[in-house]
Parts: C-alpha cells; structure tokens; sequence
C-alpha cells in the first residue's frame, strides 16, 4: 500500500488553483507501488490516480478535458487512456453516482486505477510513457552540457578549455556525473548490461532516439489496446467493476451510520484504508451482522431503562448464612467429613451460593467490552443467519460462514451504538497476547470506530492482562459518576489461567463498585470454563449451543444491565 496526492505532478485535465489546492488535502491510497526506485514512473502512476479522480468527482468533466493534440507529452497516454474509458455508457452511469462526492469518487477513482494497473498492456504502456519522457529530460540536459562545451571550446585556448571542461562536467553535474547518473537510469529501463559503468555515454541524439522508440512503443500498446473488438467490452467492463466496488463500500459505509456529508478531504486515505480489499470483507461481514443485531440492543437498553430503580435480587455467592440456598447450607453440616471440610473452605473464602441483594441500579454504570483478537478468532461460527422475521435475508454471507471475529465485533458494535444513543459511558478494546490494546470508547467517531473493528493482532490469548485492563479501564478511565454498577463482556474463544492477584483484584471491584463480569464464549468444553472460571464471571453466554445469531443477540443484550 502507498499513498499519493489527489493533486497531480502533471495533469491531463485543465484543474483551477482552487481545485489543485483541494487536490492536495486530499490523500489517495492506491493498492501498489510502481517505479522500483524510478521517481518519474512512480508519478506517471500517481498522476493516473489524480486525473482518475477528478475525471469521477467534476460534476462537469468536459469542462476538464484538453485536446488530444493539447496533452502535456509526458503525460499523453495516460489524458488518452481515461478520454477512452469515459465513452462508455458505463462510466457515465457511474459517474452520475460520484460527481461532487468526495468518499465515492476516491473509492472508484482507486478501484478503477486498479484494475487498469493490474492489466499488463495498459501497465507497461504507462511505463514506456514515463520512460519517454525521463529520457527526454535526460537528452535535453546532454544537449545543454554539449552545448556548454562547444561554447567554451570556441571562446577558450586549448588549456583553458580542458579546464572550463572539468569544471562543467563535474561541479555543474551537467558532464561525467549527470550522464552517468541519467545514462544509468535509462540502461536500467532499457534492459543493458548492469556494468554500465564500462559503456560509452550516450549523446543528446542517441537519448532522443530511444525517448521516441519508448513512445513509439507506448503508441502501438494504446493502439492494441483501442482497436480490439475484444477491448469494448473489457473497457465496460473495468468501468463497471470500479463503479460497483466502490457502490459495495459506500453501502457498507452508510450501514455502520457514517454521515458522508460531513466528511473532511483528510478522512478520504482514512476511508480508503479502512475499505481496501484486505479488509472489505471481514468488515462487510461484521456491519452486515451490527444491523442485525442493533436492533436488539436498542431494545435491551430500552428494557435496562425500565427496570432501573429498583434493587435487584439475584444468585450470586454470599457468606450471609440466612440467604444461603438450603442445599449449600446442609454441606456446612454433612455427616461426610470431606464434603463438610470443602464447603467450610469455600464459605470462609467466597461464600455458598444464596440469593443476593444487587447494587442499586438506579445510576446506569458503564460499559466495558473486551474483544479477544488472536488469530484463532477468525475460525467460522456456526449460526444460523436466516430470515429476520421482516422478511430480510443475509445478503452476503450463507448460514455458519461468519467468523468467530465478525460475530463478536458485529454483536460489539450495536451494543456499543445502542449504549452511545442512551449516552452510557463505553470502552471497548481488543486483546490478544501482547500488552498493547487498540480502543474505542463514548467519544469516538463513527469512522474511527469502524476503523477499530477492521484491526487484527493475530497470536495467543493473555486472561490476565485483559482482565486487568478492564479494572484499570473502570477505576481510572471512565467518568467518575459512572464507575458503580459497570458491566464488563468478555469475549474470548480461548481457555487461559487467571492468576490469584487478578482475580482479587476482580472480587474487590465486584464487591466495592458492583461490576458484573459476564463471559461470552466462543468454543468447547463450556462446563470446564464455568468450573474454572465460577468465582470470575457471574453469567455466561455459550455462543455454541445459541442456534441463530438473532437469539445470541437477544441473550447477550439481556444479559446486560
């Protein structure tokens, strides 16, 4: 991936001042970089993806163009190459869609310099256009250095002349080091023996020579590639390949709730980042499951809202022996000395399980969300994503093809969008193995947080840091007004240990702040994580055994205050 100027070194189309100045607030990220080392291909190619761009986003694009014979010479195929991808009725429809939007043009303007850069004719044409004119510039520095010298052969005696000759060549960089240089680069392009040292510089004439074979070159590539039949519907065809890419991104960007009104020339490299090809499909998937699942959330905070105010009573471990559960109660007194011994243990450590009086929920707490991202988050779930009940169906993805990733970041980002439209407090951060954390949280943008769920870590699963990090995230990053009665969702597909000083440190957050630390699992061995875990989590969510997504949806915004 590089980036590049919507503003171009040399244009094809007649752009205003205030047009150019726009051009440079404005950063281009193109799939692939050319060149190698050769600045003046590298441009042509940067050029190609500006012009590309204000051919979609100029509401009046004629008004851009310059005659053929009019064309910057540097620069012709490429001013020749998009007035003959503009005659298709295809890329007119297209640009209907992008003129005057900033987001749709740059993502077409990307989409279509990909295909055509992925084409080897129109890329080796581009090449030999860029070649041409390097070599140009190269026989009109010889020419200047040759006639520098012939100007001083005359006017000089012979001494003086070997004298003047030395200095020009060699402070001037016009003799034995700009030759070498521009004679190198060409020799490169041409193909010659790498030992270029040991060769003769070229002359002025000789440069020229090879500038118009280059040319001639990249004349009979343009020609090739105009006057196939074949060639009508491979243009077409390009045209509509960019326009429906670029359709396909916008629709994903309008899902998650992105105002494309309101965004700025420096969020378009931002945008197209976020929507290359790398990671389109996964974040396809997960904004495809947040507008499934938004809903339910909405609906959950809607319910939280009504139950608030009241003191909860619910299950949980207590050493209050009058609310213990009578079968915990009768282990203290069990004529097995063993069993007797073991529930005693537990009582002095935690407590027996019995009914206990919940915080006073009528300050709403906040949200933290941990999403596990190690690599084994991207094996598929098995949900079955069928009809919504409004006759909807999955547009993209058939049932159990989603990843145990877009299912969590999906489910994530709607709870997260619902709990920001109640104006909770959220912080919701990725965790794989290593100490750094990506995170979002009440303040950040649409575009921003879209951006967080396409991040990936890859790697293994750390409990302890994570887990952690919620009690830090808890005492120290979220507004003091909402640090009671948080709800923690810890989503993981991985077993690991919790060491006894986090685990203290969750039991003293539970017992002074009220937090709720709910485990939603993605994997096996359920009962094993309930065993281990018994003291940690006080619900779980066992993403295996939930049959549809819409019904996992349900159980986790339920299981939230």
């Amino acid at each position: 991936m590089k980036t590049c100027s919507a503003k171009p070194n040399v244009s094809t189309l007649k752009l205003t001042p205030g047009q150019r100045t726009l051009g440079g607030m404005i950063e281009l990220t193109l799939d692939k970089p050319f060149g190698f080392g050769k600045d003046e291909i590298q441009r042509a190619f940067d050029d190609l993806a500006a012009d590309l761009f204000w051919s979609y986003y100029a509401v009046e694009p004629e008004q851009l163009s310059v005659p053929k014979d009019q064309l910057p010479t540097e620069r012709k195929f490429t001013g020749m190459l998009i007035d003959w991808l503009r005659q298709t009725q295809t890329w007119q429809a297209g640009h209907e869609r992008t003129a005057g939007s900033l987001v749709h043009s740059a993502l077409t303007a990307n989409r279509m310099w990909s295909l055509l850069t992925d084409d080897d004719l129109i890329r080796q044409m581009l090449q030999n256009m860029a070649e041409s004119a390097e070599l140009d510039k190269q026989a009109a520095k010889k020419e200047r250095s040759e006639n520098k010298n012939s100007d001083s052969e005359s006017d000089s005696s012979p001494s003086q002349s070997d004298g003047d000759g030395q200095d020009g060549d060699g402070q001037d960089g016009d003799g034995q080091d700009g030759d070498g240089d521009g004679d190198g680069d060409s020799d490169g392009q041409d193909g010659d023996s790498d030992n270029q040292s040991q060769q003769p510089k070229a002359s002025s004439q000789e440069l020229r020579k090879r500038a118009n074979s280059k040319a001639a070159k990249a004349q009979q590539m343009f020609d090739k590639l105009t006057q196939s039949k074949h060639n009508e519907a491979f243009r077409a065809g390009f045209a509509q390949q960019a326009k429906t890419d670029a359709s396909d991104s916008m629709e994903v960007l309008a899902s998650w709730g992105v105002e494309l009104d309101k965004i700025q020339p420096n969020d378009i490299g931002k945008i197209q980042n976020l929507l290359n090809r790398g990671t389109f499909e996964r974040l396809s998937g997960m904004v495809e499951l947040f507008g499934r699942a938004k809903g339910f959330a909405i609906s959950g905070r809607i319910k939280s809202a009504e139950r608030r105010g009241f003191v909860v009573v619910q299950d949980g471990f207590t050493q209050d022996i009058a609310s213990i559960f009578p079968s915990e109660r009768s282990m203290l007194m069990s004529s097995n000395p063993l069993l007797q011994a073991q529930a005693t243990c537990e009582y002095a450590d935690h407590g027996l399980m019995g009914m206990v009086k919940g915080h006073d929920t009528d300050k709403l707490g906040s949200l933290v969300i941990a999403v596990d991202s190690s690599g084994s988050m991207g094996t598929p779930v098995h949900l079955d994503i069928n009809d919504d009940g409004f006759g909807r169906q999955a547009t993209r993805h058939q049932s159990g093809s989603y990843s145990a990733e877009e299912v969590s970041k999906g489910l994530s980002l709607a709870i997260t969008k619902a709990a920001k439209t109640f104006e909770q407090y959220y912080h919701m951060f990725l965790f794989g193995c290593g100490s750094g954390y990506d995170f979002v949280n009440s303040s950040t943008s649409d575009l921003d947080t879209l951006s967080w769920a396409g991040k990936q870590y890859g790697g293994g699963t750390d409990f302890d840091s994570a887990l952690t990090k919620c009690v830090d995230i808890i005492n120290n990053d979220v507004p003091e007004a909402e640090r009671n009665n948080a709800d923690v969702l810890f989503i993981t597909d991985g077993q690991a240990n919790i060491s006894e000083s986090v685990a203290e440190q969750l039991k003293n957050l539970k017992e002074n702040r009220g937090t709720r630390f709910i485990l939603m699992y993605i994997g096996s061995g359920i009962s094993q994580v309930k065993h281990q875990f018994r003291h940690i989590f006080d619900a779980y969510i066992d993403v295996c055994s939930i049959p549809s997504f819409d019904d996992l949806s349900r159980q986790v915004t339920d299981a939230l205050r």
